[in-house]
């Protein structure tokens, strides 16, 4: 879909999550400071409530050391040690949005992928939805 205007709900979908974690790109990791290869880690997975996958509490930037490689602090890993001490890092270092996410994770709701693509751009234009004819 890159440089093309959207034309269905899916790609609505699609550039708004792009462009939501582009915005994220190349900041400091919020636990060693560095900004190699940084990206945003959901706190509340995306599998689990779609509906805060654009919400800026829900997302913490991460190295990938920190995001799923490391062996010590890690949000994804094979080691529930190091899962647990990235949870215990949030708990310890950003209580705020930690409570935040325990109290919204199992929120739902329909997301106006359109009214968020105009919100980005400024403009938007109507589509037929993917449930209609």
């Amino acid at each position: 879909m890159k440089g093309l205007v959207p034309t269905n709900i899916k790609e609505y979908k699609a550039y708004v999550r792009e462009k939501f974690m582009q915005s994220y790109r190349g900041k400091h990791c919020e636990i060693c400071n560095t900004t190699y290869k940084t990206v945003a880690h959901h706190v509340i997975p995306v599998s689990r409530c779609i509906y805060h996958c654009v919400t800026p509490e829900n997302i913490v930037v991460l190295c990938p050391k920190h995001h799923s490689m490391g062996n010590t602090i890690a949000a994804h890993s094979l080691s529930v040690l190091v899962t647990d001490k990235f949870a215990e890092w949030m708990k310890t270092n950003k209580p705020g949005q930690w409570a935040w996410a325990k109290e919204h994770q199992y929120d739902s709701g329909k997301i106006r992928w359109q009214d968020l693509y105009e919100e980005l751009t400024g403009s938007i234009l109507p589509i037929k939805s993917d449930n209609d004819d």
